[in-house]
């Protein structure tokens, strides 16, 4: 092989990703009011890998993982939540390597404060 071959194959290479792992969590939002918190959401979650492993779920910062499953190469499940604050879905290994993480947010509604009504009641029929 030459080394102009060599050098186009390594411009082939680079531009290619090193996973082709697919991670999505829907939704990733949970409104809620400061007085019914945790708010409680249900996210489905998918997962498509190349090769099939142990994988656990994660919250980020969480001691303990939220589930685990064996050999996998493509999941799909449903979660129910409690949050308080912003966090994130980790998707981990076997050996707690990071593999994909997605952000969820908690969003709390503030209602706006009522106005005063003003001007004459003109409603006399």
């Amino acid at each position: 092989m030459g080394m102009r071959s060599l050098l186009i194959l390594m411009f082939a290479l680079v531009g290619q990703p090193l996973l082709a792992d697919e991670f999505s969590v829907n939704p990733q939002a949970c409104a809620t009011t400061k007085e019914n918190l945790p708010c409680k959401i249900q996210i489905d979650i998918h997962f498509q890998g190349e090769q099939q492993q142990d994988l656990c779920l994660w919250l980020k910062h969480a001691s303990q993982p939220l589930r685990c499953y064996q050999s996998l190469s493509e999941l799909n499940d449903q979660l129910t939540l409690a949050l308080e604050e912003d966090t994130a879905l980790e998707l981990r290994d076997a050996n707690a390597k990071l593999l994909a993480s997605m952000p969820l947010s908690v969003a709390l509604y503030h209602p706006a404060p009522k106005r005063k009504r003003r001007g004459l009641n003109w409603d006399l029929l």
